[in-house]
């Protein structure tokens, strides 16, 4: 009997890179501009990237994130 639940949406998204595909990304992000997240924003990226937020993938755009607020 398995012990572990299923993760939501069936599938359980693991989003941190590997080690090649990380310093390819680094490589690539040495000419962009960049900021400092606050704790809460660094939790959410954790949480995200880890399969916390299963079956999220990322964050919304602008359009859809005013979308939202146009619904409420």
């Amino acid at each position: 009997m398995d012990d572990h639940q299923a993760p939501h949406g069936g599938e359980l998204k693991d989003l941190y890179l590997g080690a090649a595909a990380a310093e390819e990304a680094r490589s690539r992000a040495r000419g962009l501009r960049d900021w400092d997240l606050s704790p809460r924003q660094l939790c959410d990226l954790d949480l995200l990237l880890n399969g916390a937020f299963s079956p999220l993938e990322g964050f919304m755009g602008r359009e859809a994130y005013e979308g939202v607020l146009r619904l409420t």
